[in-house]
Formats: C-alpha cells, structure tokens, sequence
C-alpha cells in the first residue's frame, strides 16, 4: 500500500544548519520524553515547509521496501534542501548492559560537492512505570561532516548506499496535516451556577475533562470555553494548524457568541523536572485573571492500569499578562477551521 509524506510549515531558515540540527534534536527529545522512545521517520526540509515520512507505518503498510532507497529516491528531488532519518538505536556494552539512544542522521548534498554525513545521539531509558522517557546525558554530536561513508555504521551506511536491487517504498504525493480536533458541546443544567471567576472555570475544565484525560479515553490537550451558560470542550491532537497558543485563541474569539472564560487541561512534563514525572494541569482564565492547578499523577498498577492524582497544588488568581492572554486577543493565524461536526456530550 502506498504512503503519504506530511507536510507542514517550519519557521526556522532552512539554510542554517546549526540551527535546523538544534531544532530538530530538541522536537526529538521532547518526542522521547512524551512517548517513551523516539518516531522513526524520514525528515525532508524545503524552503519553507518540511515533509516527513512515518518509518513504522510505511514498513507496516510496504514490506519489503527498503528505507534506504526510499530516503536516497525523497532527498533527490530538487526542492528538498535537508535530509535528515531519525532512528532508535539499540546497542549492548560489554559488560552486558543495554543501551537506547535516539538518532538524528543527515546527508548533506551540495553541488559540485561530494555527499557528506553528520549525526547526534541522544541516550534514554523509557521508565516501565509511566512510559516517559528519561534523557541520559546530553546529545552527542559528530565532530565534523564526514564524506567517508565507511566512517557510518553498518545500518546507516544502508541508508547511504542502499543494496543493489533495493525497492523504495511506494509514496503518494504530500498532503498538509489535516487538524485532529473534536468537539463537544451542551448546556449548563438549570440548577448549576454559571463560572464567574478563573478559578471557577479550572473547576469547569477538571470536572468536564481530567477523568477522561487520566482514563485515556481522550488523547491531547482539552481546550473549554463558556459563553452564556453553553460549555464546549475542544479536543486538540497532535496535527494542529498552529501553535497551542494560537488555537486556544481562535477556539475563545472567532467563534460567537466570544468566549467569557476559557480553560485548557491536559497531561504534561515540566521541563525542569530530571527525571521527567507526569502531571494533570489546567489553567483558566476569567474577568482578567488566571489560575492554575497541577497534580502529580501516579500509577499504582503500572502504565496499563488506573491512574490518580496526588498532590493537587493550586496558584492564587494572577492577573493576565500585559497584552492578554486567550479571551480578547485576536489569534495571527492563517486558517479557517470553517463548520466543524459537533457532538452532544
């Protein structure tokens, strides 16, 4: 079965390669803390745009296919400026133990000039509790660009020159990412009192969306808006049109009547915290102010089982930063997300 590149917009200039290769590692390394191990995919950078070719899904769905000769057919076309594979990398020390990295692996091609290589490897183990991963170290970069393919491990020198007779996978044009958005939406019961304040709208998202969030029975980040005793709740995936911050400010202003408080909760890491532990936060925001709550969530049963929340931590109601910060701001943005089917919770 064939398979689709992605496409989407990138900001960062395409011609920089410190820049791009710091960009890349640090989307790589979040990657390994949220999910548990990095994505193996095919990176295709452009003027502009980025394409990205999911390994496991066109392993999956073309066997047989080589990825060598499927990355060497993609990074050949005219317009790609940057190339770039990202592996998981397993390997046993000799005193027996194993070790996980994460990889990003670029060929270089310039005119007139022979192909080159680079390379970084991050260390992580996957915790079997919550199934983050735990960064060990820093990345580890290569010293220099090599042209010597015989500098390149054995499987990636399989990407460099694939075998004689190998087949590329079998790819369908790009497609931009279609946003992963659902939404619900009902009115307050009769008896309910409607939120007046930030943290009345924290309470609104926690009870609409937390238990959800922990089953798993909803994955991403839960966006709610209230306007004149109607609740929606906004189910945000991975492919979004833009950045969080900007679609929580369209879901809050550019639908009618404009929202009067809004509140988002979702499962996160803070960035700080070494190793990384996994908390339920939700922040509201009404009549100027904000408030956020955070809980630890623990695992009795392992990854698999029941969650719960310990710890629940709450911040007095803040003012909004100078400038706004969802309700009254008008989203930069460059889409419509036009009707949307809308389910009755």
């Amino acid at each position: 079965m064939p398979v689709t590149l992605v496409r989407k917009s990138i900001s960062v200039d395409v011609h920089d390669a410190d820049a791009v290769r710091a960009s890349l590692k640090e989307r790589v390394a979040l990657e390994v803390k949220l999910k548990g191990q990095p994505i193996t995919k095919l990176v295709f950078l452009a003027d502009g745009y980025e394409e990205v070719l999911d390994l496991t899904t066109a392993i999956r769905d073309d066997r047989g296919a080589s990825v060598g000769a499927t990355f060497q057919l993609l990074r050949r076309r005219p317009e790609v400026e940057r190339a770039f594979a990202i592996i998981r990398m397993d390997t046993t020390d000799n005193d027996d133990q194993e070790h996980a990295y994460a990889l990003v692996f670029e060929e270089i091609t310039e005119l007139d000039e022979p192909r080159r290589w680079w390379m970084s490897m991050q260390e992580f183990r996957t915790d079997a509790n919550t199934e983050l991963g735990h960064l060990i170290g820093d990345w580890l970069d290569s010293p220099f660009e090599t042209p010597n393919i015989d500098h390149l491990m054995p499987f990636l020198r399989e990407i460099a020159a694939p075998p004689p007779g190998s087949r590329p996978a079998r790819v369908l044009p790009p497609r931009a990412t279609q946003p992963d958005i659902q939404v619900a939406m009902a009115n307050l019961p009769p008896n309910a009192p409607s939120p007046t304040t930030a943290r009345q709208m924290v309470e609104l998202a926690a009870q609409l969306a937390v238990g959800d969030l922990l089953k798993g029975a909803v994955k991403g980040t839960i966006v709610v808006r209230y306007a004149q005793r109607a609740w929606e709740m906004w189910v945000l995936g991975d492919d979004m049109p833009s950045d969080l911050e900007s679609m929580v400010r369209y879901i809050a202003n550019k639908r009618q009547p404009p929202a009067e408080g809004v509140a988002i909760a979702m499962i996160a890491i803070m960035p700080q915290d070494v190793p990384p532990v996994p908390l339920m936060q939700v922040i509201g925001e009404m009549d100027g102010k904000f408030v956020e709550t955070r809980a630890p969530i623990e695992f009795p049963e392992g990854p698999a089982g029941p969650k719960r929340l310990r710890e629940i931590r709450w911040w007095d109601a803040r003012p909004v930063p100078e400038g706004g910060m969802w309700l009254g701001v008008d989203p930069v943005v460059l889409f419509d997300l036009g009707p949307l089917a809308i389910g009755e919770a």
